[in-house]
């Protein structure tokens, strides 16, 4: 049974929000008298290197902040075996619901983020080398903006710094859950590469890895220079027996557009041997020797198998170059110059294209003389016009035809995207003070170009299953043959194109900062940081003309998007030494040119109680602003299916006109179907804002023993969301649900655009230990990291309050995720394994109420699945890692991930993005893989 403590989260964030407050004021009230600090004071013993943090923008020489910072070492990267920062994330305790190259349903394939405590990729910020990057050129999902990682090589990363804490008043916008700063390597002496394979026990996506590091200098001048290569081959759900069909234990989720496809036959005889009077599958569904379809479990459509086409993980291949520079002009002016480019190519296959296209009523396509039985068949794009004239027609009667063209083959949609990023920039110190600037711009971009092969002109399809006189002028009437796989050349020729699509974000930030001691409180000195920055995004996004218009089959219509703003920002930030306590006090100003200006404190202090033993809180306030996406983005259809519209189908068991059903009730208005949802973007929108509590423990008894503890709390408000197509169908508004005809017509589409309105809590505790010791001749460590995620509610426009841990309905979020490491040196050789696990997840089943449980959980599949009911059990994975360096000066690795090859957890309700049948943001579909690295320096 679970319990919760009976102090709310949001009292709890006003309550240490005014403690802090207040102690930051009761302490400079009381401070002994100020005193302005000397400029090059001199100072006798030997003053500390001073160094910024991720977290402070103010120079310091204690490493341990106010908040929270998880940093990841270049050892720790390499030590995982991972060799893409997409693998390593999806192992963090503090991410959930990550998307990844395996998120494969979405609108930019082939990419990651990162999402710390699931409140989404685009409330993480992403920064490298502490400077913002552009967004990908495409949103996920379409509109939600992120920073691809997969533009980030792997081999150029010298650590991860994430700050578990709200961040705007130190980074501006997007730090709402907190800030992931990616520091490249840099003064790099020498020269080195580095050769990898990675492959699953089944030689299914191996990876290859080559980087290449050299770097010098002299005294004034270094730079580093690092070209990086990765390539991966797919690996397809077909390549795994738990994910090989698309027919789940909870609900088939196999396409009902199949081959050659389902009859629905207005005129059809009720005693022809169909499953009713008007729909029945095609003759020769399922008989067909090597196609991949399976006939319907109801016996009235002809299903498919679309999980034999589609890949986890789509192929690959990556280039990297990044570059390092500086040179010290004197001793208070030093030039920098950070580079990176990146290429990377990512080919994602489908299953070929489903018939739901779009009728204009011209002659040519769809005779406007249709009887308006069969009208109502072909209303909304989801069926073919098969006429009784096309030789091919069967049943000697206008039928209307689910189907899909498989002769023309799978959806191949090659992402090739060019990360650029550069930074060139000026520090040292004002004359011969201790108060260091740094000024400089940024200018990143992510282009994208993405090229789809094997689609089809739903136009050309139509007419040609109508009959249309051959192009070529030979005088012969053309018919598609929706019966065979190979059709005539010149009708398939005409049917399948090629289209493109072009999109890029562009982003460009000037920055100028300086930060110093400002005065003396007693024996101690007040730092602060001050700044400004002025940031301008520009965002193009340009489809192909057909799909434009929506001429696609099976692909929604997709609008031309053009957007711009630029956002003027200044930032303070002090740090007020009072004896042992430590205050940190910041604030940011941002004016954004399309929705006004917005001013986000934050306040923190931290206690050091003894040399072992400190304590430190900080409460903030942080926003998200909307992204372009989301205010200017165009028209994107998507033909959702399984939505029942309660204005005709009012008993989804009934049949057409019995319990409150229209008479000319179809399947598709009772969830066996296809809607057409046009999405877009609004430019009405305002940010979304948070307020975050975080306060924790640091103790370290001996300095080989180590103790953290965190609570974070996070209130997030406004969030920019859509209503569910399903709740706008139950509201009936006509301007959002358009109908065929007043009243009940049939459903034309759907209006789905962003509005803001919603509300996310979350908490919980991230615990940390670390134990060094002297065994067996070297040293062990042992460390566990865990995080342990208390709530996580959304509530609704309406006021329904979902809870998210341990279940589905927010994201794939469990209670706990855990990492305990034992690592073991001695000399040149190194050990080291890894444990992984998370608790379980829930089912949850709230569109399916109806039946009973054991309805609703079935045990069909194998028995060591470790189900609870409807619960699925919890993950444990190992991985070993074991480095040799040798007299030579290499370095040879070699061990596994997932070491005793376990499957991912079933989810068992299969649907949308889960065809795969797993938890995507949190397993990984590979099983046993096997890794080998040489690294060889000079």
């Amino acid at each position: 049974m679970k319990t919760k403590c009976s102090l709310s989260v949001s009292n709890l964030m006003l309550t240490l929000k005014n403690a802090l407050i207040a102690g930051a004021v009761a302490c400079l009230a009381l401070a002994p008298g100020l005193t302005f600090a000397q400029d090059a004071e001199e100072e006798e013993g030997v003053e500390l290197d001073r160094v910024k943090v991720t977290g402070s923008r103010i120079s310091r020489s204690d490493l341990e902040g106010v908040s929270p910072v998880l940093t990841i070492t270049r050892e720790e990267l390499v030590a995982s075996g991972h060799n893409t920062l997409q693998d390593y994330v999806r192992t963090l305790t503090v991410t959930q619901a990550n998307n990844g190259d395996d998120y494969n349903n979405s609108f930019a394939n082939g990419t990651s983020t990162i999402n710390l405590r699931g409140l989404g990729g685009n409330a993480t910020l992403l920064l490298l080398n502490g400077r913002r990057i552009s967004p990908y050129g495409s949103g996920q999902n379409i509109t939600e903006a992120f920073v691809n990682l997969n533009a980030i090589p792997f081999s150029a990363i010298e650590r991860v710094e994430i700050l578990k804490d709200g961040a705007s008043a130190i980074y501006g916008a997007d730090a709402v859950a907190g800030v992931v700063n990616v520091i490249l390597r840099k003064d790099y002496v020498g020269a080195e590469y580095e050769i990898g394979y990675l492959t699953d026990s089944d030689g299914d996506a191996p990876q290859f890895s080559a980087n290449v590091v050299f770097g010098g200098g002299n005294e004034t001048t270094s730079w580093t220079t690092i070209f990086s290569y990765l390539s991966r081959d797919a690996l397809f759900y077909r390549d795994r027996k738990f994910s090989e069909t698309a027919r789940g234990d909870i609900q088939d989720n196999r396409s009902s557009a199949g081959f050659p496809g389902t009859f629905f036959d207005p005129g059809a005889d009720p005693n022809d041997g169909g499953a009713d009077d008007a729909i029945y599958p095609a003759p020769g569904c399922g008989s067909l020797p090597g196609t991949p379809f399976d006939s319907g479990p109801l016996g009235i459509l002809c299903r498919f198998n679309y999980n034999q086409f589609i890949n986890f993980y789509p192929s690959s291949e990556r280039f990297g170059l990044t570059n390092f520079l500086s040179h010290e002009i004197s001793p208070n002016v030093n030039l920098y110059w950070d580079t990176v480019v990146n290429f990377n190519n990512t080919r994602n296959i489908a299953a070929p294209a489903p018939f739901f296209g779009p009728y204009t009523g011209t002659a040519e396509e769809v005779p406007d003389d249709l009887p308006p039985d069969m009208a109502f068949w072909l209303l909304g794009g989801l069926h073919l016009y098969f006429p009784a004239s096309n030789p091919n027609n069967p049943v000697g009667r206008d039928v209307a035809l689910r189907h899909r063209a498989i002769g023309l083959g799978p959806r191949t949609g090659d992402f090739n995207e060019w990360q650029v990023f550069t930074n060139p920039g000026v520090e040292g110190f004002i004359g011969d003070s201790r108060w260091d600037y740094d000024a400089g711009f940024t200018y990143s971009q992510s282009k994208l170009l993405i090229e789809n092969r094997n689609a089809q002109n739903a136009a050309l399809l139509q007419r040609y299953l109508i009959g249309a006189p051959d192009p070529a002028g030979s005088g012969d009437t053309l018919y598609y043959n929706p019966f065979v796989i190979d059709q005539d050349p010149r009708v398939q020729n005409a049917i399948a194109i090629t289209y493109e699509g072009r999109n890029q974000f562009d982003e460009l930030t000037w920055y100028a900062g300086v930060t110093g001691p400002l005065f003396e409180i007693g024996d101690t000195e007040v730092g602060a940081a001050f700044g400004v920055e002025y940031r301008e995004q520009k965002l193009q996004n340009e489809a192909d003309p057909l799909r434009n218009r929506g001429g696609l089959v099976g692909t929604g219509r997709a609008s031309d998007t053009f957007g711009e703003r630029d956002v003027t920002s200044a930032y303070a930030e002090f740090s007020i030494p009072i004896g042992p306590v430590e205050i940190q006090l910041a604030a940011r100003y941002e004016d954004y040119s399309d929705f006004g200006d917005t001013t986000k404190p934050k306040v923190g202090a931290k206690w050091r109680i003894t040399d072992q033993l400190m304590v430190r809180g900080s409460y903030s306030e942080s926003f998200r602003a909307p992204s372009l996406f989301e205010l200017f983005g165009g028209i994107v259809s998507s033909f959702p299916s399984g939505l029942i519209d309660p204005a005709r189908c009012v008993d989804p068991s009934a049949g057409p006109g019995e319990n409150g059903n229209v008479v000319d009730l179809t399947p598709v208005d009772c969830g066996e179907g296809q809607h057409q949802v046009d999405n877009g973007g609004n430019i009405n929108l305002v940010p979304e804002e948070a307020d975050t509590v975080s306060f924790g423990v640091v103790w370290e008894p001996t300095e080989d023993l180590f103790f953290e503890l965190d609570y974070w709390s996070y209130e997030y408000e406004n969030i920019i969301t859509q209503l569910g197509n399903q709740t706008i169908l139950n509201l009936n508004d006509p301007n959002f649900v358009i109908r065929a005809a007043p009243g009940n017509g049939q459903v034309l589409k759907i209006l789905n655009s962003y509005i803001n309105g919603a509300l996310y809590e979350t908490d919980g505790l991230d615990f940390f230990a670390q134990w060094s010791f002297d065994a067996l001749g070297g040293m062990i460590t042992l460390s566990n990291e865990m995080t342990y995620t208390m709530n996580l509610e959304f509530t609704t426009f309406g006021g329904t309050t979902f809870e998210g841990v341990g279940g589905r309905v927010l994201g794939d979020v469990p209670e706990i995720k855990d990492n305990f490491v034992a690592a073991y040196t001695n000399g040149d050789h190194s050990f080291q394994a890894l444990v992984h696990y998370r608790s379980g997840l829930e089912n949850h089943f709230s569109d399916m109420d109806s039946g009973s449980l054991e309805d609703r959980c079935p045990f069909s599949r194998e028995t060591d699945r470790n189900l609870r009911g409807c619960d699925t059990g919890s993950h444990t994975t190992l991985d070993l890692s074991y480095t040799y360096n040798t007299p030579w000066d290499a370095s040879i690795q070699v061990g596994c991930i997932n070491c005793t090859d376990e499957d991912p957890v079933l989810s068992y309700y299969v649907g949308g993005n889960d065809t795969g049948g797993y938890f995507t943001s949190l397993d990984d579909p590979r099983g046993l893989v096997l890794f080998a690295r040489w690294r060889q320096e000079f």
